[in-house]
């Protein structure tokens, strides 16, 4: 929620993007350039809508703050600093915070209360914003040059003070070099040997993320999943948890999925770049040019998936039974997932369409785990089933897949990542995991051991050779 000013929506080069502007009477509805320009050079240079979008929002809810914390510091270099560096108390501590200018500011901008590792995600979008303020003027003129803006750059108070905010010079840790170097692959980058580095949120606690493992609440209770797709609000949503489940599948991969993603005959699901598609008129038809460019990618290296069990079936279950109870032909474009007015699921309100119905999905599969279930979101299904494949994937080899063969299947571009989904003391869950429904293939009621050691073998071999023979495409 901001203060002093009020968000307006704005295009450039086809991309949305919210740029905010004042809320006083002397001011009102003037906008605040700096943003503006920090948003546009982000589109140019190529970043993604959603990336664009928390750019937006972050520095937005930053900049609110210091307009409100002026009121209460006089504006020299070293209480701007201070007040600049009090943004981690507000994010966290809020109306407890030991720092008197703080508590005001919460008076009339109340604290979101966030963690410590939320607010390093708030500050790492602020910090791109800073910098870019020492070629303010620069940049202002060469975009009045190229006949973009024709007003003045801007000289207030607000501006000026956060051009004096500087960044503490200060010498790389050695934990941060050992962190950085830890289970370092080819495609992982290190720290170098650079002694001393700038850095604008040098006051906020260190934490090595990489080596943390998941907590209870990152990841859905494994032998709960097949409750919450059966208990979903609808055939599109058990459908969509299903695949997600099945695939690990980023939120923003699988409802992004075509009809032509999906091979009915083989039971295949693909996950497709939507950069990398032959004809995107064809395929994105119906969409015009601003909602192409909604349309993002994390940086899945391969489409191939390996469909975990009994996710995969299910998913093919309820698919059959969205298109003939829920599925609109006519909607004019070729997602698999749409609202009830048709529209891609991509492009609805996330909070409603999605999230809220999946709460609501969890709380009945949870009954008995309520407070778990009003802090689990989507991605939380993502997690369960890279945790599971980590940790308690049984096979002739051993137990749990190995980095490598981790990073082919999740998507993920770090082996680092990786580390937080090692299981760390807890219960082994293999033979709660919901394998007996009656839409096993042929009927058939396998162990659990039987089942792993089949998938393991044949679909993961299966999987590597399409991988191969993709790469090998991809050289000739």
């Amino acid at each position: 929620m901001l203060t002093n000013f009020f968000y307006t929506k704005s295009i450039y080069l086809g991309k949305e993007h919210h740029i905010i502007r004042y809320m006083d009477e002397k001011n009102y509805g003037r906008e605040l350039p700096p943003l503006s320009l920090h948003l546009r050079d982000l589109i140019n240079q190529g970043y993604p809508d959603n990336s664009i979008k928390d750019s937006g929002l972050h520095n937005a809810n930053f900049i609110d703050f210091f307009e409100e914390g002026l009121k209460h510091i006089e504006p020299s270099k070293s209480e701007v600093n201070t007040l600049y560096r009090e943004y981690h108390s507000y994010l966290t501590v809020g109306s407890a915070s030991n720092s008197t200018v703080v508590r005001k500011i919460c008076e009339a901008k109340p604290s979101p209360m966030v963690s410590t590792a939320s607010s390093k995600k708030y500050h790492a979008q602020v910090q791109p914003f800073l910098k870019s303020l020492g070629n303010y003027f620069q940049k202002y003129k060469d975009y009045c040059e190229n006949g973009l803006v024709i007003e003045k750059p801007e000289t207030t108070l607000l501006i000026e003070s956060l051009m004096k905010i500087t960044p503490t010079t200060i010498r790389v840790r050695e934990r941060e070099k050992v962190a950085a170097r830890q289970q370092a692959a080819p495609m992982t980058a290190a720290t170098g040997n650079n002694q001393t580095r700038a850095s604008y949120s040098s006051h906020i606690p260190y934490e090595n993320n990489f080596c943390k493992p998941l907590d209870e609440d990152r990841y859905f209770p494994l032998d709960k999943v097949t409750d919450l797709i059966t208990k979903a609000s609808c055939y599109r949503n058990s459908c969509f948890y299903a695949l997600i489940a099945a695939t690990n599948a980023r939120n923003s991969e699988a409802d992004q999925i075509l009809w032509r993603d999906i091979n009915f005959t083989s039971r295949e699901v693909f996950l497709v770049n939507p950069h990398t598609r032959l004809n995107p008129g064809d395929a994105y038809r119906g969409l015009s040019e601003i909602e192409r460019n909604k349309l993002e990618w994390k940086g899945r290296g391969t489409p191939l998936t390996i469909m975990l069990e009994p996710y995969a079936s299910l998913f093919f279950h309820y698919l059959e039974l969205y298109i003939l109870h829920e599925y609109q032909p006519s909607c004019g474009h070729n997602f698999v997932f749409h609202c009830k007015s048709g529209r891609p699921q991509f492009l609805c309100d996330y909070s409603t369409v999605v999230l809220h119905q999946f709460k609501n999905a969890a709380k009945r599969a949870l009954p008995n785990q309520q407070h778990l279930a009003s802090k689990l979101g989507l991605h939380s299904l993502r997690h369960s089933n890279i945790f599971f494949l980590k940790n308690y994937l049984e096979h002739s080899q051993g137990q749990g897949l190995t980095d490598s063969e981790l990073l082919l299947i999740t998507g993920h571009a770090d082996i680092r990542s990786l580390q937080k989904y090692a299981k760390v003391d807890r219960e082994l869950l293999l033979e709660k995991i919901a394998y007996g429904n009656s839409l096993r293939k042929n009927g058939n009621i396998k162990s659990s051991t039987e089942f792993q050691i089949q998938y393991l073998e044949e679909r993961l071999a299966m999987f590597k050779e399409k991988l191969k023979q993709q790469n090998n495409q991809q050289r000739h």
